[in-house]
């Protein structure tokens, strides 16, 4: 099934009950099989009504959807809210078909509707899900806030994300053929063809290919599988803990494991998700999934104001690796201070030079303008370097006011590895006490200080 495939659900090896991986339950009525089923985190829905593949479509539009999965049966948990929302991630078009012989396959492969189509496949003999996967929602900006106890007592897991697409439920279509001898050696026979029927579909298999990055194809979306993922409690009152449930969804969505590094002393830092709720106070390690609304955020105490840092909106590491992020809060004003240096600074570093310059010349030519009209443009050598001092000191002031200033940032990158070695390469040079360093690249001009 492409990315979106079903390996947790058929191949089910690390059940206690399937060491080999085929899912035989040893208790073969219908209610063992489901103790088997409720192992998997993956159920296909197409089997589900269509009102209730409807009322998930609807809830998964506004905030994330908690559930009650017990192998066959699921039903959406209304008033357990739990902030956050489903983003479309397109993946490589994938078709598959899942073939139904049989009861353990059955109930292994189809839990949600084993009941209702037992009898069906017992008459045809066959049943067949043919399914093409555009992509999937998945969950973001799940927020740490504890649900009320009375609300999500029911809920079992948490929808991390749904993949959609096209699907068709088929029936019968298996061919069966005979033959026979007659008395007289005359052979005779005779073969059979079964119709193959939909039972049930939804979507349509060639609008899929139409699905873009940004959002998937109206004619292409409809629910598949789901990906769920166990709420854990918190406490005597049974409430979910969410903090550990983002930590699964972050790590399961694709997330990376990111360790935040001390602040400076004196300094008070935590990690915070979109809805402001601390998660940890650094340093501390954490799961972020991609366009998690995390931010870092600078506590006040001692005279320092509070300032916030967001964290990156998307991560360019594959999903699960370890990282270490270093952070800075605003300084300055980017905005004025790049305004002010180009449109001030360099243009009074222009006039400084020339009138410094005249000056030079003039001391040193020993020439005597003593006024206006033996020099009408640039008047005395000392004007004319007093101009310059004046022009250059203004350049000078906009250049460190630039090269200061900077936005709020969050960088990670691999442990020992340099965060910064694919930007542009830079031409710098070693400036005088009080500027370490100055360098222009295809970024501006950028420096640090002592």
């Amino acid at each position: 099934m492409g990315s979106a495939g079903c390996g947790g659900l058929f191949n089910d090896s690390s059940h206690p009950q399937n060491p080999g991986g085929n899912l035989a339950p040893t208790d073969p009525t219908p209610l063992g099989r489901c103790k088997i089923a409720a192992s998997a985190s993956n159920p296909l829905v197409t089997e589900w009504p269509a009102s209730e593949k409807a009322h998930l479509e609807s809830m998964m539009s506004a905030r994330t959807v908690a559930v009650q999965f017990s192998g066959c049966e699921m039903r959406i948990i209304d008033g357990c809210r739990l902030p956050g929302r489903y983003a479309w991630r397109r993946t490589t078009l994938a078709t598959d078909t899942i073939e139904i012989t049989n009861a353990d396959d059955l109930y292994a492969k189809l839990p949600l509707g084993a009941l209702s189509l037992e009898g069906e496949l017992e008459r045809s003999g066959r049943l067949a899900v043919r399914t093409t996967v555009a992509g999937q929602m998945q969950l973001e900006g799940l927020q740490a806030e504890s649900a009320k106890s009375d609300a999500c007592a029911d809920a079992t897991h948490v929808v991390s994300a749904i993949s959609v697409g096209a699907f068709k439920l088929l029936s019968g279509g298996a061919a069966r053929a005979q033959g026979g001898a007659g008395a007289l050696g005359v052979g005779a026979g005779a073969s059979t063809q079964r119709t193959e029927s939909v039972m049930r579909e939804s979507g349509v298999q060639d609008a899929c290919s139409a699905a873009t990055p940004e959002n998937p194809d109206p004619q292409c979306g409809a629910p598949i599988q789901l990906f769920l993922e166990p709420l854990k409690r918190s406490g005597a009152g049974g409430g979910v803990d969410s903090g550990a449930l983002q930590e699964q969804v972050a790590k399961q969505a694709g997330g990376v494991q990111v360790g935040f590094a001390a602040p400076e002393a004196g300094q008070r830092w935590t990690l915070r998700d979109a809805g402001g709720t601390q998660l940890c106070e650094l340093p501390c390690q954490r799961w972020v999934g991609q366009s998690s609304g995390y931010y870092l955020q600078r506590e006040r105490s001692g005279g320092v104001d509070v300032a916030t840092v967001p964290m990156p909106p998307s991560f360019a590491y594959p999903p699960g690796s370890e990282l270490e992020a270093t952070y800075r809060p605003e300084r300055g004003n980017t905005f004025w201070a790049n305004m002010t240096f180009y449109f001030v600074g360099l243009p009074s570093a222009a006039l400084g030079g020339v009138f410094l310059g005249f000056g030079l010349e003039q001391t040193i030519s020993g020439r005597d303008c003593s006024g206006l009209r033996d020099c009408p443009l640039f008047g005395s050598a000392g004007g004319n370097i007093g101009f310059s001092l004046f022009y250059l000191s203004m350049a000078g002031a906009s250049l460190y006011w630039y090269l200061w200033s900077h936005d709020a940032e969050v960088e990670v990158k691999r442990p020992g590895e340099d965060a910064r070695a694919d930007r542009a390469p830079r031409v710098g040079y070693t400036a005088p006490t009080g500027l370490r360093s100055v360098g222009l690249s295809a970024n501006g001009l950028s420096g640090t200080f002592w």
